[in-house]
């Protein structure tokens, strides 16, 4: 039960993650109705959603792979990447969006420099490969599950 749960909030980050990524991103920035301000907002609050529900699941993930228990033995290696996954998501959400938020008044600017299109581009290419890592592990569960 727990395991099915788990899945389901992990689908439904993949989801959300793929679809505000590669599909609703580029729609955004290359509007002719949305100036790149509000879709800098738009975008930075949709990953803020995206990112929340990745944090919540990958941890009921990382969880629920403990080894012998739940995926099996090999799962010690899958735990590894859902680690680097977690900590991802946890910079988008707590390094990334605030600065793209705040910007140019936050401190990182000041301290690190870069344009608002490079905070932005950053943050999106993040998602983009933390999407496609989440894409992975999805698929080395399942065979997990299978074994």
């Amino acid at each position: 039960m727990m395991k099915r749960l788990i899945a389901l909030c992990m689908a439904a980050w993949l989801g959300l993650q793929l679809g505000f990524s590669v599909v609703v991103s580029p729609i955004l920035f290359t509007s002719d109705v949305v100036n790149n301000e509000l879709a800098t907002r738009i975008m930075s609050q949709l990953f803020k959603v995206s990112n929340g529900v990745g944090l919540l699941a990958w941890l009921g993930a990382f969880v629920a792979s403990r080894p012998r228990e739940h995926w099996g033995r090999t799962s010690v290696g899958v735990r590894k990447w859902i680690a680097l996954l977690w900590l991802g998501l946890l910079v988008s959400v707590a390094v990334l969006n605030p600065v793209v938020l705040a910007y140019p008044e936050h401190f990182l600017v000041n301290g690190v420099g870069g344009s608002l299109g490079d905070w932005r581009g950053s943050l999106h290419i993040l998602n983009v490969l933390l999407a496609v890592l989440g894409v992975g592990l999805c698929i080395r569960l399942l065979r997990l599950n299978t074994q």
